[in-house]
């Protein structure tokens, strides 16, 4: 976006929709976080995500190994949170339903707790239900159709609840869209893998927000997104490790392409190349490789320092957005509301409202109002783009925005705003005092102007307020590889003193005009039933399901349990650890549940993501734990015999016994890794191998592996000696690498041996 500021246009953001092409490869961590940490904290992030009617997750979801598409979805978010987010920058993904104490009639209204499935808004020649036409308006209509499905959601779910006297809920954080694939107007599929977007208002230059993102005033959830190909679709290591989901979730997070380093030392780090970016001098595909980085086998799982650290700030300011001690979530800085219009209802897709909403942020006592467009603002036009709030959601207090010469019969208005987007053409720049460079630039190019008004009702009328903290911009949603612009957002932002007291529900209109033009089809009003309409704003924080493991740290196969609170009454819980399934357990009548479980043994090390899921819906409660290093499997030569006397002449076999445990499934060994070893390192191979038996004494009703290895070979390799300890290596199916704990052996006739 070409960003010209003006004394009325503090400035202008764009966001650019990065996009990203396959295959990735795996790296090592750059960082070590702690879970629970005061200073790094794990931050939870919601995710609204949507599956495109036609696309594997909705048509098969067993095709992927899930039962649902809730669960190929929630596992989307799942697998990048515990591979990269949490150990790289301790955040996680989370699903964006956030209710609580819900009833029967509640979740019928909705039809169940579940991600919405969407129509396919465009199936044309060569593509199939499910795919994205590049190039086109799939892509926004899409982004609508989502926006739309949630906002249903949440009107009909609140609606329900006043009836029932309860407080309201809201359903915040980005759009997450799977789609099929994204393919050209025949049909043809590229290397493009997914997208992802961001958008923030503030009263900062683009390059200082770069250098600081903690000047950024509020992040808008609902112009935030990212589409990914479907799972099926993707290879197994692609589909295990959720690196194409990690990726567009940086983007989410205002982080770039590149390698995250300030490779040319001036405070910037990375960027989209000439389609703009915070640093757009340095080169995108400099190595070393990072998460962010921008194509084929060069992603990598490194989130670096400057990463990290903008991401987390972001995340901080992301409506929905908390920390998360054990069992208490803390409220990040913002929380949100957005009503959507229907799209197509006006001739001109810049006055073409897709949402309207409010977003508050607590820390910076801050409030931005934003109207996101189904188009780009050409640059000679004049529009206008009003929002008339009743704050105290009361139509009998506040004023009659009519009183200020608005086409409206809105009532009980305690705040109306204003964005005028106009033009001044070449001719009209004289100003002597500017440079001579700037002028001829300007007299060439024009110049847009930017300007907020705002009017509070106090004392029986509207008076506009003049404070040095309003402002107002206009962000382009720009695709960063292509260099294309999607869809404007105008915002206006202003001082919560300016604002006024907010109760948890208010009542809003909107409206977005062609001014200077007669025609009813160049205004677009939210809502479009008349001009008393008004739609409901629920401006809370999102009050989400709980949980917390017992112990802050478990050891690879050691034994925990997980409370968690806020879930579906009478249902079943089900547990993962990171992508690993570990129990079930019963949720309680007041949707409490408390269920024991295994780290597997094969877990890795370091915070861990702990899912709680409610069966057969999308409500999930998360926390983390960190993983240790489990103690080393025990092993047992000669199964029941002590001392282990073996006979170093004997021609037959010696059974050494790998015990199980729980959280250790020994069925997951690969046979053909598993080898006897001592100190000197010489290796002798197995002759056959079981785990149908429980040789431990005393039994534990768990079954062990029985590994037989011949004497002969052990006598030839030297291992056979009074004193000697055995010990067994292998591998699990998934690559871990074992060595156990070890046994000694005695041999009879040696002077030390304790052999009869």
């Amino acid at each position: 976006m070409d960003i010209r500021k003006t004394e009325m246009e503090r400035t202008s953001i764009a966001l650019f929709s990065a996009t990203t092409l396959l295959s990735f490869c795996l790296a090592s961590w750059p960082t070590n976080l702690t879970a629970g940490d005061a200073a790094t904290g794990l931050r939870g992030v919601p995710l609204r995500w949507c599956a495109v009617q036609g696309s594997p997750a909705v048509t098969d979801p067993g095709g992927v190994g899930e039962s649902s598409t809730n669960d190929v979805l929630w596992r989307r978010h799942e697998r990048p949170s515990d591979n990269f987010w949490i150990p790289g920058a301790n955040i996680t993904f989370r699903s964006g339903f956030a209710v609580k104490d819900l009833t029967t009639d509640q979740i019928e209204i909705i039809g169940g707790i579940n991600f919405p499935i969407i129509d396919d808004v465009n199936i044309s020649a060569g593509s199939q239900e499910g795919d994205i036409e590049l190039n086109t308006t799939e892509q926004e209509e899409t982004l609508a159709k989502c926006r739309e499905a949630w906002d249903a959601m949440e009107v009909d779910i609140n609606a329900q609840r006043q009836l029932e006297g309860k407080d309201p809920v809201n359903f915040s954080g980005p759009l997450a869209i799977n789609i099929r694939r994204f393919v050209d107007s025949a049909g043809n599929e590229g290397f493009l893998g997914g997208k992802g977007g961001f958008y923030y208002s503030a009263s900062a230059a683009a390059e200082d927000i770069c250098k600081d993102p903690s000047l950024i005033i509020s992040v808008d959830d609902d112009a935030g997104y990212v589409f990914v190909k479907d799972n099926a679709l993707l290879t197994a290591d692609e589909r295990a490790s959720g690196i194409l989901m990690a990726h567009e979730l940086g983007h989410a997070l205002f982080l770039e392409h590149g390698n995250g380093l300030d490779d040319d030392e001036d405070e910037l780090f990375d960027g989209y190349g000439a389609s703009g970016g915070c640093d757009t001098d340095e080169d995108v595909d400099a190595e070393p490789f990072s998460l962010m980085a921008t194509n084929t086998n060069k992603g990598t799982n490194v989130i670096t320092d400057l990463q990290r650290d903008r991401a987390r700030i972001v995340a901080e300011k992301m409506p929905g957005s908390h920390t998360d001690p054990p069992n208490i979530l803390i409220p990040g800085q913002a929380f949100s509301d957005h009503r959507v219009d229907p799209l197509h209802d006006v001739t001109n897709r810049e006055v073409d409202i897709n949402s309207v909403g409010m977003l508050v942020n607590d820390t910076l006592q801050s409030t931005a109002l934003n109207h996101v467009l189904f188009g780009t603002i050409p640059i000679e036009v004049e529009n206008q783009y009003l929002v008339f709030l009743d704050l105290d959601n009361n139509p009998a207090t506040g004023g009659m925005p009519s009183s200020l010469g608005f086409n409206t019969s809105f009532q009980g208005a305690e705040l109306v705003t204003r964005v005028v987007v106009t033009f001044i053409p070449p001719p009209a720049i004289t100003d002597e005092s500017l440079s001579e460079s700037t002028a001829d630039s300007q007299l060439v190019n024009g110049f847009r102007i930017v300007t907020p008004t705002v009017w509070r009702f106090q004392s029986g009328s509207f008076a506009e307020i003049s404070d040095s903290g309003i402002s107002a911009q206009v962000g382009t949603i720009r695709d960063a590889e292509t260099g294309e612009d999607r869809y404007d957002v105008v915002s206006i932002l202003m001082p919560n003193s300016v604002r006024g007291a907010i109760t948890s529900e208010a009542r809003m209109q909107a409206i977005a005009e062609q001014l200077g033009v007669t025609s009813d089809m160049e205004l677009d009003r939210l809502p479009n039933t008349s001009l008393f309409g008004a739609v409901p704003l629920f401006l809370i924080h999102p009050d989400f399901p709980v949980c917390g493991v017992d112990s802050a740290e478990v050891p690879q196969g050691g034994a925990a349990s997980v409370e968690a609170s806020g879930l579906i009454p009478g249902e079943t819980a089900k547990v993962f650890i990171g992508d690993d399934f570990v129990a079930m357990g019963q949720i309680d009548d007041q949707g409490n549940a408390n269920v024991g479980f295994f780290i597997p043994y094969t877990a890795p090390t370091g915070p861990r993501l702990v899912t709680v899921g409610v069966m057969g819906t999308a409500l999930t409660a998360d926390c983390s734990v960190e993983v240790t290093e489990g103690a080393p499997l025990d092993i047992d030569v000669k199964p029941g015999s002590d001392p282990n006397c073996i006979n170093k002449d004997n021609k037959g076999r010696v059974a050494i016994a790998v015990l199980g445990r729980p959280g250790v499934d020994l069925t997951e060994i690969e046979a053909a890794t598993i080898r006897l070893t001592d100190s000197s390192s010489s290796e002798v191979e197995p002759v056959r191998i079981s785990t149908n038996k429980d040789v431990s004494d005393p039994q534990d009703g768990i079954k062990d592996l029985v590994a037989h290895f011949k004497t002969s070979e052990l006598r030839d390799v030297g291992m056979l000696f009074t004193g000697n300890e055995l010990f067994i290596t292998g591998s699990f199916q998934d690559g871990t690498v074992f060595l156990s704990d070890s046994d000694e052996i005695q041999i009879p006739g040696d002077s030390n041996s304790s052999c009869q």
